[in-house]
């Protein structure tokens, strides 16, 4: 045959040199109201152009993509940052990775390489109202000489309905990299399009919270200088006081609504690591606008501390008539280091005191800031967490960035797919309430001093493990997905399952059954090796809530069950 075509899992990576030898799938089962994704890689003897068909009895539900290598040119921290890296990686050395995907409509038109694979993502979003029983997904290749060649995947739909996760997951938006990249006037009608494309985007990978630029975000901004200016409250100053037009933010709120995302988070009050100064703040004064506040103002001058006095206030009032006011969370400054709690304090005490209803999250490696009571709902960083689960904290958080590649979970292209998927089962099993990413596409290089293709570059130009600055890539007319996003909504899928068994059981027995399937006690810098691991768990977890379909035993009490 010129065609072979081999079904593989969502966690498996082909790569374009030296693949990796992936095990065959055939059948699965699923839930209703879950997506299951799964790839083809195919094998041509020599270069052809092939029609692609979906034959399928849920036609609606399945979207094929073809996938894109991406260019891994800094897989992995340098030698000087042994404490950030592991001996786990796929590669240390740069090399291309499957991880774009383009969407391929029936009768696209698909290039066949010689002697090389030519992926397509395969992802069926099960309607919630599917009937239970078996469904073939066949996909059918076609060549130009009329030959045909097939797959066909059996999917069995379960009478169970997957939950909601819970689970609150931001991935921080950079709209002046829209800007930038798409070389569009910000707040322009193009504008105004990309920017809801990336939401829809957003929205599409798991996302439900937003960061939204009332002001602009000082993050990953070089001491004295400035990003493009996305700044959606317009600011005004006369004798001495402020005025501010919320219009844009009234439209951001609405384009958020009509693509599914819910929550909000304010960008940070002061700059990153140590809340020295203001973020950059523009305002109307006598009919110029004016770069009021930023790195020339000090977080706690009179200048700055007045402006927050009047804004705070008006811009809660904003968010309580828009309605979210209850799903929205603030910032003080990202990632404060142990020796700047005064500092932070002192601003954490005047935004409690002047919006004492607010719910202030922040990113965080020491813990002294919430025993302090500086910062009710810290989001721990993964690789110092274990501190934070020592104490009683109502709502817990956690991230990762560039820094968490020992032993932890994350979403480089270096790492195995299984060790993106984990975090689902680590967040779980130690109860999180919200997950925080900081680069959804920031592609500007460190500290935001220029921007880079990043087609050429996942690295931020050599600055951060490749993956780590963005999540997905840009096109003339809009964004597309990468595998590891997909692969991140299968993790919070994961918690779903998890809390669907726990509802007939209880959370204890279930993250008892995480750690029985692993052999080991699970924790975030502790993680199952084993890439089967995740199915393995999948498997046990649906035969307990297909033992309460039948009427089987409580697995804590011996007591029968009934219908899931």
């Amino acid at each position: 045959m010129c065609v072979t075509i081999r079904q593989i899992s969502s966690l498996d990576k082909i790569f374009k040199e030296n693949p990796r030898k992936a095990s065959e799938i055939e059948r699965a089962e699923v839930l209703k109201g879950e997506r299951f994704s799964y790839q083809l890689a195919i094998y041509s003897r020599k270069a052809m152009l092939a029609s692609v068909e979906v034959e399928s009895e849920l036609p609606e539900a399945v979207r094929l993509y073809r996938e894109g290598f991406a260019n891994c040119d800094m897989p992995s921290f340098a030698e000087g940052k042994k404490d950030c890296v592991d001996e786990n990686y796929l590669t240390f050395r740069p090399c291309l990775i499957p991880d774009i995907l383009q969407p391929v409509s029936e009768g696209g038109k698909l290039v066949r390489l010689r002697e090389e694979s030519c992926l397509l993502w395969v992802r069926v979003d099960v309607p919630r109202e599917t009937e239970s029983g078996e469904y073939e997904i066949r996909i059918r290749l076609k060549d130009e000489e009329g030959n045909s060649y097939s797959k066909t995947m059996v999917l069995t739909v379960l009478p169970l309905e997957l939950p909601e996760s819970g689970l609150i997951y931001t991935q921080w938006m950079y709209c002046d990299c829209i800007a930038a990249w798409h070389e569009t006037d910000v707040f322009s009608e193009d504008y105004w399009k990309l920017v809801e494309a990336y939401i829809q985007t957003a929205a599409d990978c798991g996302t439900n919270m937003l960061l939204t630029p009332v002001h602009n975000p000082p993050l990953d901004t070089a001491v004295g200088k400035e990003r493009p200016d996305v700044q959606l409250v317009s600011i005004e100053k006369t004798e001495g006081h402020y005025r501010f037009d919320f219009s844009l933010l009234e439209r951001w709120v609405s384009i958020c609504r009509k693509n599914g995302i819910s929550r909000f988070e304010i960008p940070h009050l002061c700059t990153q690591w140590g809340a020295k100064a203001a973020p950059n703040i523009y305002v109307w004064e006598n009919g110029e606008r004016k770069h009021m506040f930023g790195w020339h103002t000090a977080s706690d001058s009179e200048e700055y501390v007045g402006f927050l006095r009047e804004y705070l206030p008006v811009l809660t009032a904003k968010l309580k008539e828009l309605g979210v006011f209850e799903h929205t969370c603030f910032h003080i400054s990202d990632e404060p280091f142990w020796e700047h709690q005064e500092t932070y304090g002192k601003m954490a005490r005047l935004f409690h005191s002047l919006v004492s209803e607010g719910k202030v999250i922040d990113a965080l490696s020491h813990v002294d800031f919430y025993k302090n009571g500086l910062v009710p709902v810290p989001v721990a960083a993964s690789n110092h967490i274990e501190p934070f689960l020592e104490e009683d904290i109502e709502e817990r958080w956690v991230y990762y960035c560039c820094e968490q590649g020992k032993d932890t979970s994350n979403r480089f292209l270096a790492m195995s797919a299984h060790r993106n998927r984990i975090m689902g089962i680590q967040m779980y099993k130690f109860q999180i309430a919200g997950f925080l990413h900081w680069g959804f596409n920031s592609y500007f290089a460190q500290h935001g001093r220029y921007l880079v293709n990043p087609y050429l570059t996942t690295s931020a130009d050599g600055t951060f493990p490749s993956g780590d600055a963005f999540s997905v890539y840009p096109t003339p007319r809009g964004v597309l997905p990468s595998m590891r996003a997909f692969v991140f909504y299968e993790a919070l899928q994961d918690v779903a399952l998890c809390r669907l068994l726990e509802q007939k059981t209880d959370h204890a027995h279930v993250a008892g059954l995480i750690d029985e399937v692993a052999g080991k006690d699970v924790r975030f810098a502790s993680m199952p090796e084993d890439e089967t691991y995740l199915f393995r768990l999948r498997e046990r977890i649906l035969d307990e809530l297909k033992c309460f379909l039948q009427g089987g035993s409580d697995q804590r009490t011996g007591q029968k069950g009934g219908a899931v």
